[in-house]
């Protein structure tokens, strides 16, 4: 069915390619209409190829170029959206979408740096956790009969050990699988109740350590869209309006407006 959307999404390298091989194509020569059915027949996404006949059958009905993949927000974004508006605007369309590709680009590299930062950490604390939980499960219980043989009074740390060994033995094991569940239902609460990510989002950077860099992430991400904008001709007002929607977090929303 052609009005039926395939499945599937387009990454952010996807758009990044369509984006350079629309602004080469123009500048060779190729017209608008020619160069968006090129890349509607060449792409291998199946979702991406329906998006643009779409896009295709706006611009043929006279919509502008920027409107038609405003139809599409799940894979344009308001940046891509407004920054191909200020091209049309003022006439220089494959340099608008030269800097487009160098912006997402750019986002790319960020989103890698911070996987990368994320990686270490996160292997640690599995790590930890699995010879945490070993060592309370496996070689404490084998001391606990020699300290109630011993028939000596135990200091408080060591009891205190022995009932965390008791506990992970009785099922606290599955304490790091209950958080992980507990923060992906925190995750989905956070897109359908407001009032909650509010809250979510003010604690969120308040994290020792994680929350600084969720932060510098967030501002970076920000000022560069903001950066983009204004240099393909956004007005600034507008340009801050466009760049807010990529913060994505409301205690910094709230300093933007």
């Amino acid at each position: 069915d052609p009005n039926v959307s395939p499945a599937g999404k387009v990454s952010l390298k996807e758009l990044v390619v369509l984006t350079r091989q629309l602004s080469i194509s123009i500048n060779a020569g190729m017209s608008f209409v020619e160069a968006l059915q090129g890349l509607a027949s060449n792409t291998r996404n199946a979702r991406l190829s329906w998006v643009l006949r779409k896009v295709l059958d706006d611009v043929l009905s006279g919509k502008r170029f920027s409107d038609a993949l405003a139809g599409h927000p799940d894979i344009f974004k308001p940046v891509y959206v407004s920054m191909t508006a200020a091209g049309e605007a003022g006439g220089f369309m494959p340099d608008a979408l030269n800097r487009t590709s160098e912006f997402l680009e750019k986002e790319i590299e960020l989103r890698s740096k911070i996987k990368s930062a994320m990686v270490y950490p996160a292997v640690i604390g599995v790590v930890a956790s699995v010879v945490v939980i070993g060592m309370m499960a496996f070689i404490v219980p084998t001391f606990v009969k020699v300290f109630q043989d011993m028939g000596a009074p135990l200091p408080g740390p060591t009891r205190a050990l022995i009932a965390v060994s008791v506990f992970v033995r009785r099922g606290g094991f599955l304490t790091p699988f209950v958080f992980v569940g507990l923060l992906m239902f925190a995750k989905r609460l956070r897109r359908t109740n407001e009032t909650f990510r509010v809250f979510w989002d003010e604690k969120l950077l308040q994290i020792p350590v994680f929350g600084k860099m969720m932060t510098l992430e967030i501002i970076t991400r920000f000022i560069r869209t903001l950066a983009s904008l204004v240099s393909n001709g956004v007005m600034a007002l507008q340009a801050i309006s466009v760049a807010r929607q990529v913060v994505e977090n409301r205690t910094l929303e709230k300093v933007i407006d």
